[in-house]
């Protein structure tokens, strides 16, 4: 096997007798801190060595997406989610009539997916006592415990496509359709 590195390798003092030194040694000039462990006090520092393999559908799909786009488009709901230290405590004070698990919707943006659809945000009522919004449990029948489960079923998803997104609202399980729209972009939130 013949490996082809550009030129600008040679600039940087890249050894270019594997694919693996190549990344090995770019991983350790991006993370000094990180990568580097010690293997004998007086000694040497060696790098670490770590992988993580990427599926090429995942990588041929960010592919086209960044040469028709220029970067890569990621969906989202248009949604603002609340940690999971908030739904832990609601659900606690709550005494068990409220899920501990799942995406608390803090706010929910004019014009977004989720207010398209119908997803409820947290708010303040006349009395000033705090009205809790839509915890989403599910996307497309995938479990939702987190706001990280949340980010890795849309990571799923492409711009565009309709998911069911199932809530708990006032103690009942609803399901609303939701076409994505791209995470970041105007009048959207991170979620």
């Amino acid at each position: 096997m013949r490996l082809c590195f550009p030129p600008f390798a040679q600039n940087l003092g890249v050894k270019k007798n594997a694919l693996g030194t190549l990344a090995r040694d770019a991983l350790a000039r991006a993370k000094p801190n990180q990568t580097k462990t010690k293997t004998n006090q007086t000694k040497h520092k060696r790098a670490t060595h770590s992988s993580q393999a990427i599926p090429i559908d995942t990588v041929q799909g960010l592919v086209r997406q960044i040469l028709r786009h220029g970067r890569v488009l990621r969906p989202g709901l248009g949604v603002t989610v609340a940690p999971a230290a908030v739904l832990r405590s609601a659900a606690a004070a709550a005494g068990g009539a409220l899920a501990a698990e799942g995406a608390l919707v803090l706010e929910v943006p004019a014009g977004s997916p989720a207010a398209a659809a119908g997803i409820r945000p947290t708010y303040r009522d006349v009395f000033g006592d705090i009205v809790l919004g839509d915890v989403i449990v599910a996307l497309d029948a995938r479990p939702v415990r987190s706001a990280a489960d949340l980010s890795a079923a849309l990571d799923e998803k492409r711009v565009g496509d309709r998911a069911r997104v199932d809530v708990l609202r006032d103690g009942r399980r609803l399901s609303v359709t939701v076409t994505l729209g791209e995470r970041g972009a105007a009048g959207m939130a991170e979620e």
